[in-house]
């Protein structure tokens, strides 16, 4: 068992003896150390395989990081509750005290040969292994014994739920959640006339179908880029597992971005069905990813591409992997950047697991999570409840809605169940909240064809003002549903919002704390101190004001603080991994107490430190 920081928790890892990860040329990668037809898996960059003999894990790993086509080679682990496997990606999440300085940080990380890969504050960073670098669990476990580092997180991936389709026996083509009357011709099924997102009315009211300005990315898998609802669309692709445009294609085991993306925005071209906002561009981002490293390269190219709404219809409520704070900083900067400084609209699917929580990355409030609601605006079933929802949007629970089908979708198509042109074979059943997402990120479009002025927060604030209260009056608290969100999304009401919005031009301004890093700390019942008081050699309480790989360096630092506030310096000698340190320190205390006296005299004076206790 290892134990690793996860979050504000620690989590616990246990090796698994079947599964390896490997990372390199592996397109035609063979070996008798690995069973022969191990499904193709990828997380963190790695392909997972089967070892053939579980005794010998270690070794075979070892042998099979030596070969030609291997880069890197990793253990895959799970923890004791799931069957999820987790994948070290790597990458590495570093949060130092807060009162070190850079080239204290980069000391630390030349000593355990990572590389800085993203400064996300002041005193937190992500970094990389290297070659000169142990694995990046040991690395952690060395870092936190550091008393210069509060947590090292390794990054690492696990499977995300798709919150897709479900199985159906009867699969319609009329587009029911645009508008609904109450019945379709291809069922006798009754449905709930009004139970729909009010997205004809909308266009109606807009005398357009939206802006051609507006780009929504969607962040999935299984792109059918050649899809006739696609066509002259198609903006900024980007594949994370290869770090280029070129999105990957043609898996099996991929097909679920395809339906989501035609929802939000499919041509209309009267050859096909139409998304919510058909003139939108299209930013396909590929794939899911829980990885940490992954996700700021998803959402840093969202922001550089100028996306204006971000989709997301997969995620997990495992308690196990809450968001770590590195994850949610990357999640609000798109929030607050994205759209040059108006904030990119970020949409999650709360999930389909029938549970009473949420999908993890909708609990950030930044994030607009949805649910979903049937054609009779009820609540079905597997569409999760919580109250971090957001809102909720027509999908199935009886009937299903219809989307693009990916070429090398295996599943039933359209023409399966009714006798239409061949281009229907291009469509199929598709539900869950992972067509209610993309629906919502439509009308969002809508939203900002109609004021592209509002900041994200506004967006939010008018679909939740302007949602219909549906279902039980009951389950509504202020105005808001653990079932229902604050209702089922109405885009007529919305888009009427937005234009008086526009039309007053009064909106709301985006509120941000702004923290003085400037002001003086003030404490009045601090007893005036000598900052020269005589040298305790017994006591093993002192301040670290810097840390040097080089002596002449610690020196002139010394030579500084002395020259400008009269204090005595010690410089010692620190042994690190692989190298002398040069750590500078004031004198000696015997207790803590005496230190934080003479450490909140050294602040006033504008000396930055910390308390250390000496070994």
């Amino acid at each position: 068992m290892i134990q690793i920081s996860n979050g504000s928790d620690k989590l616990e890892l246990f090796k698994s003896q079947k599964l390896v990860g490997l990372k390199g040329q592996l397109d035609h990668f063979n070996s008798d150390k690995i069973l022969p037809n191990t499904p193709t898996l990828q997380y963190g960059g790695f392909n997972l395989f089967q070892v053939e003999d579980k005794k010998k894990t270690d070794s075979i790993l070892d042998q099979l990081r030596n070969q030609k086509e291997v880069e890197l080679g990793t253990h895959v682990y799970f923890t004791k509750d799931s069957n999820k496997p987790i994948i070290p990606t790597g990458f590495l999440v570093i949060q130092f005290h807060p009162l070190t300085n850079q080239e204290e940080q980069q000391i630390v990380l030349e000593e355990f040969g990572l590389e800085l890969k993203h400064t996300i504050a002041s005193d937190t960073l992500s970094a990389s292994c290297t070659k000169q670098s142990e694995n990046p669990i040991k690395v952690c476990n060395k870092l936190e014994k550091l008393s210069m580092v509060l947590q090292a997180e390794p990054d690492f991936d696990i499977p995300m739920e798709n919150y897709g389709e479900f199985p159906m026996d009867q699969l319609l083509k009329d587009q029911w959640q645009f508008e609904n009357t109450g019945s379709i011709s291809f069922t006798k099924r009754k449905m709930k006339a009004g139970a729909d997102a009010k997205i004809k009315k909308a266009w109606e009211f807009m005398g357009n179908t939206g802006s051609p300005d507006i780009k929504i990315a969607i962040i999935d898998s299984g792109f059918d880029l050649n899809h006739p609802d696609f066509k002259g669309k198609i903006t900024s692709p980007y594949d994370i597992t290869t770090n280029s445009a070129k999105l990957i294609t043609n898996s099996s085991l991929e097909t679920h971005g395809t339906p989501c993306a035609s929802i939000a925005l499919a041509n209309a071209d009267a050859s096909g069905l139409i998304g919510v906002a058909p003139n939108a561009q299209f930013m396909p981002i590929h794939k899911p990813s829980f990885s940490s490293h992954d996700l700021f390269e998803m959402f840093e190219h969202c922001i550089k591409n100028g996306a204006d709404i971000i989709s997301a219809s997969w995620g997990t409520i495992d308690a196990q992997f809450p968001l770590n704070e590195y994850k949610k900083s990357i999640i609000r900067k798109a929030a607050k950047q994205g759209r040059n400084g108006k904030g990119a609209i970020i949409l999650f699917a709360a999930g389909n697991e029938g549970a009473k929580r949420i999908n993890n990355f909708g609990h950030l409030p930044e994030v607009i999570t949805v649910g979903a609601t049937d054609s009779r605006d009820k609540h079905p079933s597997y569409s999760n409840t919580g109250p971090e929802l957001t809102i909720c949007a027509p999908s199935d629970g009886d009937i299903p809605v219809l989307a693009a089908k990916a070429s090398w979708d295996s599943s039933k198509s359209l023409n399966d169940y009714i006798n239409g042109p061949s281009s229907y074979n291009q469509y199929k059943a598709f539900g869950g909240t992972s067509a209610a997402t993309p629906l919502v990120a439509g009308v969002c479009a809508l939203i900002l064809s109609v004021n592209p002025d509002l900041y994200a927060h506004e967006v939010k604030e008018i679909l939740q003002k302007t949602a219909d209260k549906v279902g039980s009056q009951a389950s509504y608290t202020k105005g808001h549903s653990h079932i229902y969100g604050y209702g089922r999304i109405n885009a007529l009401e919305a888009v009427k919002e937005a234009k008086r919005r526009a039309e007053r031009s009064k909106k709301r301004q985006q509120k941000e704390i702004k923290q003085d890093h400037n002001s003086e700390v003030i404490d009045v019942k601090t007893p005036k101190i000598d900052l020269n008081p005589p040298v305790i050699e017994k006591g093993n309480w002192t301040i670290q004001l810097g840390v040097f790989s080089k002596k002449s360096g610690a020196e002139k630092f010394a030579e500084q603080l002395i020259e400008k506030h009269d204090i005595k310096i010690n410089i010692d000698e620190v042994e690190g991994i692989n190298r002398i340190l040069h750590r500078v320190t004031s004198q000696r205390f015997q207790t803590k107490e005496t230190a934080k006296i003479f450490m909140a005299a050294l602040t006033k004076k504008g000396i930055n430190g910390f308390i250390k206790k000496l070994k």
